[in-house]
């Protein structure tokens, strides 16, 4: 269990470098971030998307691009 710690502290402080660098990125951004994952997931891990993931992304990309309609 002692083994285990260092790389567990690691972890959390690589998160939470990853979260405070997602703070300051616009929130459209965050739009691309599930179809650059299945356009990466595809090819790479042969991980093919079904029609609900496809729905999944297109729905998170919709909802981002309403808000941010609504900010302006």
């Amino acid at each position: 269990m002692i083994a285990a710690f260092p790389s567990f502290s690691t972890l959390t402080r690589l998160f939470v470098r990853c979260i405070l660098a997602m703070l300051r990125l616009p929130r459209a951004s965050f739009a691309l971030l599930p179809a650059t994952a299945t356009l990466i997931g595809a090819p790479v891990l042969a991980q093919l998307p079904s029609l609900a993931d496809l729905l999944g992304v297109a729905l998170v990309m919709a909802g981002v691009a309403i808000h941010d309609a609504g900010q302006v």
